[in-house]
């Protein structure tokens, strides 16, 4: 893929996911798919979870209500933007998956 052409569909993919961020800009519903991975996670309770493509936060909901500690990751800053207003305590990063993720020291980058 040519890079006019991966920058083209970068510049569509926001636009899309940023207007169906907006379109459900609110507590995001629980998820309970989840559910199934509750014991396997409970011991692990103090290392940090990535949730990475959280959208507007339905998983990172499940978890920190469970008590994890979570950085939730996305393309949309709109999304990212609803999970910093109705998820207290949420930590959150812009990510273009296109792009090697960021290091552990490069981590912190708040939308």
């Amino acid at each position: 893929m040519s890079r006019a052409s991966t920058t083209d569909f970068g510049d569509a993919a926001i636009g899309m996911w940023d207007g169906w961020s907006r379109a459900r800009a609110s507590i995001p519903a629980n998820d309970p798919w989840l559910d199934q991975f509750d014991a396997d996670l409970k011991d692990r309770r103090d290392q940090p979870i990535l949730d990475l493509g959280c959208g507007i936060g339905a998983d990172t909901r499940w978890l920190l209500e469970r008590g994890y500690g979570v950085l939730s990751a996305d393309y949309s800053r709109e999304a990212l933007r609803s999970v910093d207003e109705h998820l207290p305590g949420s930590k959150t990063a812009w990510v273009d998956m296109r792009r090697p993720l960021p290091s552990k020291g490069d981590v912190d980058n708040p939308c």
